[in-house]
């Protein structure tokens, strides 16, 4: 077996496990509310841009996909005039458990679901996470608001982490929706310059 092939079924059979052990919280936690259906990470598992949003909608609970509603069809559309292919991308949430009335999750729910969602990160090994509102900025790098933080990168563990508004946000307001497009090409020109660099690394050796 290629050593490709064979990275690849490990990563899936960690992912499967992971998402099985997951689906199961629901049942092992005493105070629940959030829904119980469980919404799985969505994309190629050797992917280099990974995508994390705060939470499933109710879409999203019924199709049991990530980014499928209103949010998700606005975020392909600014995916695309930036360039970024969302079948090149893994997406995923800080919660995968939809909060009953679009409610944000509470810190206790985002405490529950943290450890899941850095096992997803170990298993897909991005080189790149962009980070879809407070709530995924405040999970990965804790950072609080993103308002005064968008479109900047962050270091982490060997990882560019990128901060951008939530497609949720950007639905309300037009020039959130604006300035999340900025975000989102200045991304795509980040990844372009730094994957250039390191092609460039490659034939100099």
């Amino acid at each position: 077996m290629f050593p490709q092939v064979y990275e690849y079924v490990k990563r899936n059979e960690a992912m499967q496990s992971l998402n099985q052990e997951y689906s199961k919280l629901p049942q092992q936690t005493r105070t629940w509310h959030l829904s119980k259906n469980f919404v799985p990470g969505e994309g190629p598992l050797n992917a280099q841009i990974m995508i994390i949003g705060q939470a499933p909608g109710r879409n999203e609970d019924e199709q049991k996909r990530p980014f499928v509603g209103r949010g998700g069809m606005l975020l392909d559309q600014l995916l695309k005039k930036a360039k970024i292919k969302r079948s090149e991308c893994y997406i995923t949430s800080v919660v995968q458990f939809y909060p009953p009335e679009n409610r944000e999750p509470t810190s206790e729910e985002i405490k529950m679901c943290k450890p899941f969602l850095d096992r997803q990160i170990e298993i897909i090994k991005p080189k790149y996470v962009l980070l879809l509102g407070n709530i995924a900025a405040g999970a990965v790098l804790g950072i609080s608001t993103v308002a005064s933080t968008h479109g900047t990168k962050v270091e982490k563990d060997g990882t560019t982490c990128f901060v951008t508004f939530h497609p949720a946000a950007a639905l309300r307001f037009k020039n959130i929706a604006e300035q999340m497009q900025k975000d989102l090409i200045s991304f795509s020109e980040l990844v372009n310059k730094q994957e250039s660099k390191r092609e460039e690394g490659k034939v100099k050796k």
